[in-house]
């Protein structure tokens, strides 16, 4: 899913612990358009019933919104953070494990490089033109 994509900028190590993924997810939760739209609909009642009932009236027809648009809100990111989250911290677990393998190999490989080129100076190869 591509709201669940906030840790790149994390290290692998801090990646892996439980804690920045659970942040992650909370994070993606949040943003999920599911639960932000009625979060920002209950936060403009609570505006309004504050700022703008004392003047205009209206109070019945602020709670009304902000009380079925909080519950909405409450609910999907309770969906999405406590339910989904078994099956999101376990894919992204082996997201990051399988980005850790990739970099150990990269890693191996540019040693290995590293290796033969010291081997071929050392034997004075480099002085040999390829034909």
């Amino acid at each position: 899913m591509k709201y669940e994509r906030g840790l790149e900028a994390l290290s692998l190590v801090e990646s892996l612990s439980e804690p920045a993924i659970r942040r992650e997810l909370r994070s993606a939760a949040m943003q999920h358009p599911a639960t932000i739209l009625p979060f920002t609909l209950c936060i403009l009642s609570i505006i309004y019933l504050l700022l703008l009932s004392p003047v205009l009236g209206g109070a019945l027809w602020a709670i009304i919104p902000l009380s079925c648009s909080g519950a909405v809100a409450a609910g999907c990111f309770f969906w999405h953070y406590s339910i989904r989250y078994s099956q999101a911290y376990a894919r992204r677990l082996q997201e990051v494990m399988s980005m850790q393998e990739q970099e150990q190999r990269g890693l191996e490989q540019a040693e290995l490089r590293q290796s033969l080129r010291m081997i071929y100076r050392k034997r004075g190869f480099h002085k040999v033109a390829p034909v």
